[in-house]
């Protein structure tokens, strides 16, 4: 019986160590991203999206966007003085930023510019639309956004 016990708590104890050392530290620490293209801002934005932590994201280029940016989660866009505008190679209109719930969004020192929608598309927000997020934005300009 002994020998039994003893073999049951070495198993739960090699299960415990197993389960907390198959964790990837990398889940669930806050990411921070230099990016400096549409692509790259998108996987950014994506894996703040998924991780369920406050990232951090520093631009280094003005950038183009091809396709407009959904944040969900706590983030926060260093802009260092870049722009965010809009480029679609069709021609497509698109919001530049559509903030949800999930966390605060913090733009620092950015410019987002160029924001289109559509006549007759519902919408008068062609900038930035907030549906229950919160936005705050800290020496920054939106502008030329039309709707």
């Amino acid at each position: 019986m002994k020998k039994t016990n003893l073999k049951i708590g070495i198993v739960l104890k090699l299960a415990l160590f197993l389960s907390l050392g198959l964790q990837s530290p990398d889940l669930v620490r806050a990411a921070s991203f230099t990016v400096s293209t549409s692509a790259e801002l998108e996987t950014a934005v994506s894996t703040a999206n998924s991780n369920g932590e406050a990232d951090e994201n520093t631009l280094t280029a003005d950038i183009a966007l091809e396709n407009p940016l959904t944040i969900s989660s706590e983030i926060t866009i260093h802009g260092d003085g870049f722009t965010l505008s809009h480029h679609d190679p069709a021609g497509d209109p698109f919001r530049m930023l559509q903030i949800e719930s999930g966390g605060p969004v913090i733009l620092n020192n950015i410019t987002i510019t160029d924001g289109y929608l559509s006549i007759g598309s519902g919408s008068n927000s062609a900038g930035i639309t907030i549906n229950g997020g919160t936005l705050t934005l800290n020496n920054s300009t939106i502008s030329n956004n039309t709707a």
